[in-house]
């Protein structure tokens, strides 16, 4: 049974090569490098560019991910891509603790079916052993990754214009816990061992992410995100949607724009959230969240993180990867603060080749 799944052999093993962190997000493309001296990461190349609307989905994600590269300027040749949404699947499960790498296979044969509610011959999968799960006594705990094989390929195709190839396949919440441990110091002391939320506002989707011990231990999608403040915007002003996103970030909308739509917006984000909340409490054993992060590009929006810590009780920051690291003399580091927010699937990724 299990010969017909097919392992990705790509989300938990070394790089060997430098790579760039490259996010394919719904509405736009974001290229990240990074290098790091004695335990100092810099900035090396930073990019980002919008995805065309078209009918055929396929051929503007090629055409946006080359324009990336080309305006990134970088030298490297391998890139760390993330594979994201419902289709991807994360579990966790306990095997003897001196099985080997075959032994946990032939124990993934016998019980696939329960792992795994997909076709098997339509899956890809990896899986490794959590060296940093609670002791077990003869147990270790194995995580499991499967995803669509289609997602899989969506991601390698987006590659084959821009003379990158894809070095690492990462999942969603691993790539934003690597992120996470970069804006620890925002948060305070306790931050680690307190639950912490960080809302990943995009495009289209918005993911809620839980943290714990520094660790993910909660991540769910729900579809909503900044293109309904958007599509507002041009239907209210007779814009196009890049010039709505430009006099969003830099400003220059009419004075009715705060009170009409951005505030109303903010209502409904922090509804969002609340309800987010509701039921990752109702799911677990948590019953309270200790600070809350705002990333995404959606994070962004002016005084949005503000709103919500005065709506909602909670500590809320910004977050900002590159608190802490150096930008190089080559790019515009006002601009790389500027969309920090939206990079931490970038960093996380880029984050790999360390």
């Amino acid at each position: 049974m299990f010969s017909q799944l097919s392992r990705i052999q790509s989300l938990f093993k070394l790089v060997q090569t430098p790579l760039v962190g490259m996010d394919v997000g719904s509405s736009t493309i974001k290229l990240l490098e990074l290098s790091c001296n004695q335990g100092t990461y810099q900035v090396e190349a930073y990019a980002n560019t919008s995805i065309p609307s078209s009918d055929t989905p396929a051929s503007p994600i090629q055409e946006a991910v080359f324009d990336v590269v080309r305006k990134a300027t970088t030298q490297r040749k391998f890139a760390a891509l993330c594979i994201s949404g419902p289709t991807v699947i994360t579990r966790v499960f306990q095997v003897n603790a001196n099985f080997t790498d075959e032994e946990i296979v032939e124990q993934l044969e016998l019980e696939a079916d329960h792992y795994i509610p997909y076709p098997l011959e339509e899956v890809l999968y990896d899986f490794y052993i959590d060296r940093n799960a609670e002791d077990h006594s003869n147990l270790s705990e194995v995580v499991l990754v499967a995803a669509r094989r289609e997602c899989v390929e969506s991601c390698l195709d987006a590659l084959s214009l821009s003379g990158l190839k894809a070095s690492i396949l990462d999942v969603d919440r691993f790539v934003m816990e690597r992120a996470f441990k970069l804006i620890l110091n925002q948060l305070g002391e306790q931050a680690i061992v307190q639950n912490t939320a960080v809302i990943d506002l995009g495009a289209s989707v918005t993911t809620l992410h839980i943290f714990k011990n520094a660790r993910s231990i909660y991540a769910r999608d729900q579809t909503f995100g900044v293109k309904q403040l958007m599509n507002e915007i041009e239907r209210r002003y007779g814009l196009s949607n890049r010039d709505a996103m430009d006099l969003v970030k830099y400003g220059g909308l009419p004075e009715d724009y705060h009170d009409e739509i951005l505030q109303p917006f903010k209502e409904v984000v922090t509804r969002q959230i609340s309800h987010a909340l509701q039921i990752f409490f109702s799911s677990s054993e948590e019953s309270a969240i200790q600070s809350l992060v705002l990333a995404g590009g959606g994070a962004c929006l002016s005084g949005l993180g503000e709103y919500v810590e005065e709506k909602m009780g909670i500590k809320t920051c910004i977050a900002n990867p590159f608190a802490e690291m150096q930008i190089s003399s080559n790019l515009d580091k006002n601009r790389v603060m500027e969309e920090a927010p939206a990079l931490m699937k970038s960093v996380g990724l880029a984050l790999r080749n360390f």
